[in-house]
């Protein structure tokens, strides 16, 4: 992709963090781009980006199968972190998903 090209992007609805961090990154690189593709479905997101329509953005453990990353023609879109704010007192399965999540984060 030559720095001139519009890149064309299939993104999550707002609000959605990787929707904002990948605008984010490509206006601070003086990107232009086009929003082709807004759906909530990863299944629509893969089809479009499989079908040549457009680039998205996801978190390695959730890459769509099939897919492969980009790298050296768009910018970097860093690191996100994850907090887990929770009330002293919740339930045993409040618990065991802030544990599940706090051990599928360490393996991002």
């Amino acid at each position: 992709m030559e720095s001139y090209d519009v890149v064309p992007l299939a993104l999550h609805p707002e609000p959605s963090v990787t929707r904002l961090r990948v605008l984010e990154a490509l206006e601070a690189a003086g990107r232009p781009y086009r929003i082709v593709l807004s759906s909530g479905s990863l299944a629509a997101l893969k089809g479009a980006v499989m079908a040549g329509l457009g680039v998205s953005a996801f978190a390695r453990c959730v890459m769509p199968e099939g897919l492969v990353r980009v790298s050296g023609t768009l910018p970097e879109l860093g690191v996100l972190e994850f907090v887990l704010d929770t009330p002293k007192v919740v339930s045993q399965s409040v618990t065991a998903l802030k544990a599940t999540l706090a051990v599928a984060a360490r393996e991002l």
